[in-house]
């Protein structure tokens, strides 16, 4: 999501654990794009202004409609996410939605292919999996935000030695980032380990 910030915990009526926006973030953007669409159409005379506080209102009006939560089902004692409607097993694992809605997609990652939440640090061009040293893991260390200073990164280390990254930022989210990552392994019902350096 453009203008994102830092992801928060909180439980689904569900009964999933959810990793996403703040509550606040779409009602702050509606009226952030509702302001910048009539600033532009009441207050400013001339074209070119009026057209950037229109783009503006309609950058955040994308920002609105945009969808970026991970989902967490790992039937801890906290979780009702257990059984779905009809008595049959519900899905256990991580899935993440994304994308404008209402044509946002989900994508899955079944419990079992998780070996435990980590809190991961690192230096410029870095990434979780280690140096980025060729063009996929030099896009990735950017993309994470991982290519310029130092960072902490939350993530899923998977059973085949690769890396999930849920959230990253600057070191000082470092505690944030490991609470957050102790109540998602309690939820699957994995190991969290703090490799921070």
């Amino acid at each position: 999501m453009i203008f994102q910030p830092t992801p928060v915990l909180r439980r689904a009526p569900s009964g999933r654990l959810d990793y996403g926006y703040p509550r606040y973030l779409r009602p702050l953007l509606a009226g952030l794009a509702l302001g910048s669409a009539l600033v532009g159409k009441l207050l400013v005379a001339e074209s070119l202004p009026r057209a950037a506080w229109l783009a503006v209102g309609l950058l955040l009006l994308f920002a609105l409609v945009s969808e970026d939560r991970w989902s967490f089902a790992g039937g801890s004692p906290s979780s009702s996410a257990g059984t779905a409607p009809g008595g049959e097993a519900a899905f256990r694992g991580v899935r993440r939605r994304f994308g404008l809605l209402p044509f946002a997609r989900n994508w899955e990652l079944s419990l079992d292919r998780i070996e435990c939440a980590a809190l991961k640090s690192g230096g410029p061009g870095e990434t979780p999996s280690g140096p980025a040293d060729d063009e996929r893991s030099r896009m990735e260390a950017s993309l994470f935000g991982m290519g310029r200073g130092p960072w902490v990164a939350l993530v899923l280390r998977l059973v085949d030695g690769r890396y999930l990254v849920l959230a990253s930022g600057k070191p000082r989210m470092g505690d944030r980032l490991a609470s957050d990552g102790k109540a998602i392994a309690e939820e699957l019902r994995v190991g969290f380990v703090d490799s921070r350096a």
